[in-house]
């Protein structure tokens, strides 16, 4: 696993020297190794590139750091902190959108406006006869 991160940050700081070298050259060739997408990419500020190539390679360093085994007991203890903090917070966050969705559907039902009529304002102004509809 170490190898396989230490050969990924490689690659990663060979694609920010590119995005650099790109940008000294003013080149707009796409960066090797990225698949063509289907639209044509307008070619961001080879500056935008280099950052983003640098913040990659930094969450892939710290990605491979977090699959890596602990070194040590106390390693060990903050990512278990980690990992139970992230999954508090996703909790709370869920929670707080349920909260919220019962508190609109309340507002909602209060104001008498659950109803189909509601949700489709069209629905009641279906034509009765075809003669109506406009002429084409």
């Amino acid at each position: 696993a170490q190898q396989q991160a230490q050969q990924q940050a490689q690659q990663q700081a060979q694609q920010v020297q590119q995005a650099q070298q790109e940008g000294a050259a003013g080149a707009r060739a796409q960066p090797l190794g990225s698949a063509p997408t289907s639209q044509p990419q307008r070619a961001a500020p080879a500056g935008n590139r280099a950052v983003a190539a640098a913040k990659a390679a930094k969450a892939n360093k710290a990605a491979a750091a977090r699959r890596a085994p602990a070194r040590t007991q106390e390693e060990a203890r903050a990512r278990a902190r980690e990992v139970l903090q992230a999954r508090l917070k996703a909790r709370q966050a869920k929670e707080a959108a349920k909260k919220q969705g019962a508190r609109a559907d309340r507002a909602a039902n209060q104001a008498g406006q659950q109803g189909d009529h509601a949700r489709q304002p069209e629905a009641g102004l279906k034509r009765k006869r075809p003669e109506d509809a406009p002429p084409m």
